[in-house]
């Protein structure tokens, strides 16, 4: 079964609706317990829905229940990895070896409140055959 590495922006498309959050969704729904994220996502992941209430993308009530949501799911629905100089060197070995798949997504410009946002969200979503 293939396993599959989200980033934080890739995992951003789990709890809000954004370009890709369908196939971000259905990746994960079947990937099973091959879901692996670094640990420092989860600071990353309650950062930027916090950034994106501050600045009106998302209302309250959405940045609290995507909150909720991947606090339940940090505690149990993926295998966190801690990030060292070994497991950098052993993810560089295996994309050059492997030619892992990188995904890339540009959300469109947004406005909101008479400001105009160009915002590139990056889907880096690398998908290795184990």
């Amino acid at each position: 079964m293939p396993a599959y590495y989200f980033d934080t922006s890739a995992l951003l498309k789990r709890y809000i609706d954004e370009a890709g959050s369908t196939w971000t969704r259905t990746t994960i729904a079947r990937s099973g317990e091959y879901r692996y994220i670094v640990q420092i996502t989860g600071v990353e992941v309650v950062s930027a829905l916090t950034r994106l209430a501050l600045g009106k993308y998302i209302s309250t009530r959405v940045r609290d229940s995507a909150l909720a949501e991947f606090k339940c799911d940090y505690a149990h629905g993926y295998v966190i990895t801690a990030i060292n100089l070994a497991l950098i060197q052993k993810a560089m070995f295996l994309a050059a070896r492997y030619a892992l798949i990188l995904l890339c997504q540009k959300d469109k410009s947004v406005r909101k409140q008479g400001y105009e946002r160009d915002s590139e969200a990056t889907t880096d979503i690398a998908r290795a055959e184990c």
